[in-house]
């Protein structure tokens, strides 16, 4: 059984009257991005899904009808990419092998970086050495 929320024809003309969405299907509910980022200043005040709620129902809309995946999806989003961008970010969303890589060779040729898999991390030799300058410099009392 699916649990993605299906609106009726009724909450479908309900929802629609409301400034703050963009689109609504049966399936589907987009608000808009100025509403997006009401949504967002106040989420990120104390990032739950009770600020969330609270807002929707502020600006009229019935959290019951909406239903509670949207909301959860609402704050999922904002975890994962931040603030709305209103589709201006272009890197976003682009798979991996369709972005242009970064070429990361001098930085392992300058013998400070050495390749670990797909990445690049420290050397454990300049680990080291950073490591014993901070404990220098601490003994030292440059550094508390």
């Amino acid at each position: 059984m699916s649990q993605i929320k299906r609106y009726t024809k009724d909450e479908i003309d309900v929802l629609s009257k409301s400034p703050y969405v963009k689109n609504i299907r049966e399936n589907r509910l987009t608000f808009t991005y100025e509403f997006r980022c009401i949504l967002y200043d106040e989420w990120i005040k104390s990032r739950s899904v009770v600020s969330i709620r609270k807002v929707l129902k502020l600006y009229g809309f019935d959290c019951n009808m909406l239903g509670w995946r949207i909301i959860n999806t609402i704050h999922y989003i904002f975890n994962r990419d931040g603030r709305p961008t209103r589709g201006k970010n272009k890197t976003f969303g682009i798979p991996n092998s369709m972005v242009e890589r970064y070429d990361d060779e001098f930085l392992i040729d300058s013998g400070i970086f050495k390749r670990f898999g797909k990445r690049i991390r420290f050397t454990s030799e300049f680990i080291d050495k950073v490591y014993k300058e901070l404990v220098l410099r601490q003994e030292k009392g440059l550094i508390k």
